[in-house]
């Protein structure tokens, strides 16, 4: 009995079950539409002399030939002396007094 009370709610649970709703039913009529896309502008063929192209200021882009300076580190740790300038002390006249 058990059995066919499953079997019962199983062939329910099929038939209520409505398909897919992206499918189109069988009775429907096929519908295509056609889009009409303009073609893009052809490309041009590549010219047959090449580009003359002058720079004005040649002196301005040219190769640097010499060698790389390298510059020298300071050495770390090597203290150079340099005197400090020593404090001149002048004593100025007292034109007036302050107070």
């Amino acid at each position: 009995m058990k059995l066919l009370i499953v079997l019962f709610a199983v062939v329910v649970a099929v038939s209520a079950y409505p398909g897919h709703p992206w499918a189109a039913p069988v009775h429907a009529p096929a519908v295509h539409h056609v889009i009409n896309v303009p073609q893009p502008a052809p490309i041009p063929p590549v010219h047959p002399q090449p580009l003359n192209i002058k720079i004005p200021h040649s002196q301005s882009v040219r190769i640097p030939y010499h060698g790389v300076h390298i510059a020298q580190p300071h050495l770390v740790g090597v203290e150079h002396y340099v005197p400090e300038p020593e404090v001149k002390v002048v004593a100025k006249p007292v034109a007036h007094h302050p107070w």
